[in-house]
């Protein structure tokens, strides 16, 4: 009995310790954050947060008090940037062949991109000397009568005219219940635009403005662009995770159900040297000592790394649910793009069928639950 008990509290330690590791990676592995910046004629746009910015400098002579003059030359030096905001926002893609630019020759809608882009903070003010003066301006592209929703309305009738419907065909009910839908374009040199279109390799429109509710359109734009290799490897670095866990646990699975003892050891055994070509093999390696597997017996070996896993899995899941692209997000690699502006992006047609044969992959699209990674 006294023997059964330590043996038990040798195996909770390890678990916990296996846990412990694995929370670890999964909290330490992201790398630094990069922005996903797109440089303009005299701005930049961050896509990752979807605001643009500029610049502008101005120097005065000092010919009174210093507070007077700096105020007066930092106005200047907005009214700079502030010129150099709208100017970028000309060249900003909009789909396969427009632009901003192309869309401000309506008078009406210049207004509106006008009025949206006088809306802008500052963001910085950096004196150089008691002279001169640098300014830095941000203005979201997101929200009520901003960019992107005036460059939806602007271009959603075009769009319902190709398409000739709000909703898409669909096939016969296909896949798992999805999320979201994650595209991968990072091989494809994909540009980043404010509304990107989905074909198939037939040319069927898999998603488009003319699919997604207005209101998600304004509030998280009609699609998200992540970097594998920025702040968003958070979540990418969990859903590949999870996809390795889900691997471990699916070759697992027989070796539990194993009756014959010998056999269950040699197959653990290979489990583990298959664990190692894993980011987990060194938590595994680690948390369930090799002692610890000459003292216990083969039943105890594979359950305490059962538990271990499951508990790691029960722990992503939890942290991606919160996420805006949940847990069980549909992975697609793009094959191409498509349109003169290189933004819209081309799937392969039975990755197409899916999409447009899951009633619940639909619905978060519709809610531009939609993500590509382009980096």
């Amino acid at each position: 009995m006294i023997m059964h008990r330590c043996l038990h509290k040798c195996l909770h330690k390890y678990l916990c310790a296996f846990v412990f590791l694995a929370c670890s990676l999964l909290l330490g592995s992201a790398p630094a954050h990069r922005t996903l910046t797109r440089i303009l004629s005299r701005g930049e746009i961050v896509f990752s947060e979807y605001t643009m910015y500029a610049e502008g400098k101005a120097q005065a002579k000092v010919d009174g008090p210093l507070q007077a003059v700096r105020i007066r030359t930092q106005r200047t030096a907005e009214e700079t940037a502030a010129a150099n905001l709208l100017a970028s926002a000309s060249g900003i893609i909009v789909s396969a062949d427009t632009t901003v630019g192309d869309l401000a020759a309506s008078s009406e809608v210049n207004r509106r991109i006008l009025r949206s882009l006088s809306r802008y903070s500052l963001v910085s003010v950096n004196f150089l000397t008691n002279e001169a003066v640098s300014v830095r301006l941000s203005v979201p592209l997101l929200g009520a009568d901003n960019l992107i929703a005036i460059t939806r309305e602007s271009t959603l009738n075009d769009a319902l005219a190709r398409t000739g419907t709000v909703t898409p065909k669909t096939y016969q009910e296909a896949g798992t219940n999805f999320t979201s839908l994650i595209i991968d374009a990072h091989d494809v040199n994909a540009e980043c635009a404010l509304l990107p279109a989905i074909y198939d390799t037939a040319g069927t429109l898999i998603y488009g403005i003319a699919y997604a509710d207005g209101a998600s359109v304004s509030r998280h734009g009609l699609v998200s662009y992540l970097s594998s290799s920025g702040i968003d490897n958070d979540y990418i670095s969990d859903m590949e995770k999870l996809r390795e866990l889900h691997a471990l646990a699916r070759a697992l699975k027989p070796i539990l159900l194993e009756r014959d003892l010998r056999k269950k050891e040699r197959a653990l055994e290979v489990f583990d040297a298959s664990a190692e070509k894993t980011r987990w093999a060194k938590s595994v390696a680690e948390s369930i000592d090799r002692t610890m597997h000459m003292r216990t017996s083969v039943n105890n070996k594979a359950t305490t790394i059962d538990e271990a896993i499951r508990r790691a899995t029960k722990d992503i899941e939890k942290r991606l649910k919160g996420t805006r692209f949940g847990y069980a997000p549909f992975f697609v690699t793009a094959w191409r793009v498509r349109g003169a502006k290189k933004c819209d992006l081309v799937i392969a047609p039975d990755d197409g069928r899916i999409v447009l044969g899951n009633r619940t992959l639909l619905a978060a699209m519709k809610e531009c639950r939609v993500a590509i990674i382009v980096e």
